[in-house]
């Protein structure tokens, strides 16, 4: 799964362009498809249309014409493949990402925090911080995910009161 991708698909392209939904999700699954070339420097996807038919559930010419639309904007452009015999093997697709205002670049490292999330729950009035690589509970790491459904209930406090004894009221 190509995470930039996506990322830039859905912040940057949608805001920049009027795309239906039918659209929006094609271009998502080439997204996901799409890995980094090192030969070429550029992104590149290349699931065949049949396989974008079915992960999409839209009809073959909807995925067509979503594919020529992008084509079109300058989001993404064809390349027909051939296997070593020489028969056809689909299309791949480079991805354009300059095509939209600050593109965003391929990445060759993940962040260590490249999203922090904080919630206070109304139920104990607990915070509690996410990142995309760290799960942390009022500053201490937690080794699991914790379960979203804890947050509801509020039953599963792990505050010093809970701790010495006292439940959750």
């Amino acid at each position: 799964m190509a995470v930039e991708m996506m990322t830039w698909a859905r912040r940057q392209v949608f805001p920049a362009y009027d795309l239906n939904g039918s659209e929006r999700f094609v271009l998502f699954l080439l997204a996901d498809n799409a890995s980094w070339s090192d030969e070429v420097e550029q992104w590149y996807a290349y699931p065949l249309l049949k396989t974008l038919v079915r992960d999409s559930g839209l009809s073959q010419s909807t995925v067509q014409r979503a594919l020529a639309r992008f084509e079109e904007l300058g989001l993404i452009s064809r390349q027909r493949r051939y296997r070593p015999s020489g028969a056809p093997a689909g299309n791949g697709y480079f991805l354009h990402t300059e095509a939209v205002e600050a593109p965003i670049a391929k990445t060759n490292g993940t962040p260590e925090k490249s999203r922090v999330v904080t919630m206070t729950t109304p139920e104990n009035s607990r915070v509690v911080t996410m990142t995309s690589r760290q799960n942390t509970r009022g500053g201490e790491p937690v080794d699991n995910p914790s379960d979203p459904r804890e947050f509801k209930s509020g039953h599963h406090d792990q505050s010093p009161e809970h701790e010495r004894g006292r439940t959750c009221g």
